[in-house]
């Protein structure tokens, strides 16, 4: 029940079903939001998650999302908003992080970067879109392979 209450009071949506769970927020692009951001995608794996490694993982690649778009979306002007949806079943987790700012150009990103290569190792499969406007980052982690 602590857990319910910590994700409703910090605005999340968890929605549950049988052997599926769901959360989802939508937060300042601002370095400040990152803590509180990071403690409810932390409590959420950790209520289905067993395996801490596992939990650890999924969440460093999450959080390597949301610091992006909070550097990276919106560089001229203030800070706008990010989604984070997070989507449990028995055989993965699956985390889309949406931005609506400027945009993903894969050739603008620097090559000394190494979020980019972090996210891709932690999770199964990657994928970064143009949303127009905006970045959407899907990540999905297949529960019998995450990374060692």
């Amino acid at each position: 029940m602590a857990l319910k209450t910590l994700l409703l009071r910090e605005g999340g949506r968890p929605v549950e079903a049988r052997g599926a769970a769901s959360y989802s927020i939508r937060v300042p692009a601002l370095a400040a939001c990152l803590p509180m951001l990071r403690t409810a995608v932390w409590s959420f794996l950790a209520n289905h998650l067993d395996d801490r490694h596992t939990i650890d993982s999924i969440g460093l690649a999450v959080s390597e999302a949301v610091n992006n778009a909070i550097m990276h979306a919106y560089p001229d002007g203030p800070a706008g908003q990010v989604d984070i949806s997070l989507m449990y079943t028995d055989t993965e987790v699956e985390a889309v992080i949406r931005d609506y700012g400027l945009g993903f150009q894969r050739s603008m990103a620097p090559k000394h970067r190494l979020g980019i290569p972090l996210m891709a190792r932690l999770a199964s499969t990657l994928e970064i879109a143009d949303a127009e406007p905006g970045t959407v980052v899907r990540q999905r982690f297949r529960l019998d392979d995450t990374p060692a």
